[in-house]
């Protein structure tokens, strides 16, 4: 009994303690989930080009149902390890320093030397690192392939790579 005792103690201390050792402050985000989707949109509005195609999103926010959960919410320690993320499919955590928001949707790939399309349906999520909307990433998968998408600035994107 005695041992079980001291690791529910130890266990309670880490987690009361675990937002203080892990350096965070009281810095709040200056962007919220309206901000996130609003990068949906301008996703969804450009024509990509990689090689000879021209790639058009038509992404929206994924479903809870959908949504990738690093831990349960039911998990006792939950908050206290989720330390580093938020996610606007579940609730927000102690010590945030990024941003996801799942997507889903269909990406059309158009070959512009023989104008064949090829359409497939997309999974991913958009991840911002840090307290404002900046250094923004894009990553979407499907069944033959993958497609990344960065922003320096919050509001322009990059086709840094696709395949399909």
């Amino acid at each position: 009994m005695a041992g079980r005792f001291s690791r529910f103690m130890v266990v309670a201390v880490i987690w009361a303690v675990n937002p203080t050792l892990g350096g965070c402050d009281d810095q709040e985000f200056s962007f919220g989930e309206a901000e996130m989707l609003a990068l949906l949109d301008t996703l969804n509005a450009e024509t990509w080009t990689e090689a000879e195609a021209e790639i058009y999103f038509e992404l929206s926010q994924a479903t809870e149902g959908h949504a990738a959960l690093r831990l349960p919410s039911s998990s006792f320690m939950g908050s206290a390890w989720a330390c580093g993320d938020r996610s606007f499919a579940a609730e927000a955590a102690a010590c945030i320093e990024s941003s996801t928001l799942p997507v889903e949707g269909s990406v059309t790939v158009i070959d512009t030397a023989s104008g064949v399309n090829t359409s497939a349906i997309v999974s991913g999520e958009i991840m911002v690192f840090g307290y404002d909307l900046d250094n923004a990433e894009v990553y979407l998968v499907h069944d033959g392939g993958d497609f990344l998408l960065s922003s320096d600035d919050g509001v322009t994107f990059t086709l840094d790579g696709a395949s399909w």
